[in-house]
């Protein structure tokens, strides 16, 4: 499990990192498949498989409650985004590709920061 968390961190970081540097490649991205059910299938199961990979690896952790706590709200997460059904996810996905743009640079930082915190606790 600390394998797929530290993985998962190093794409967070590097996500964050393009957001920095060219963040419409990231937007643009979201934009052209924001109506596509996969994205809503990728959110679920990423949100789902990374919260239970914290879950699992937080006892062994250097930050044990602080990852089961991130893991929890990414599963509770992942049951709210398939619960919403396809209308209100689009509507979802309609409101953060407007607002995201304006905020790229806080976007990006909190990614790394946080993929930076998550490979820091289980390494």
């Amino acid at each position: 499990m600390h394998t797929l968390i530290f993985l998962f961190s190093v794409f967070l970081i590097a996500m964050g990192a393009i957001i920095l540097v060219k963040p419409r490649a990231v937007f643009d991205l979201l934009e052209r498949h924001k109506r596509a059910p996969t994205l809503q299938i990728i959110a679920v199961v990423v949100r789902v498989l990374l919260g239970v990979a914290l879950i699992v690896a937080a006892p062994s952790s250097k930050f044990p409650l602080t990852l089961a706590v991130i893991g929890w709200i990414a599963v509770f997460a992942g049951v709210f985004v398939a619960a919403m059904g396809r209308t209100r996810f689009i509507q979802l996905m309609d409101w953060a590709t407007k607002i995201l743009p304006k905020n790229a640079i806080l976007i990006g930082v909190i990614a790394i920061m946080l993929g930076s915190f998550l490979a820091y606790a289980v390494r």
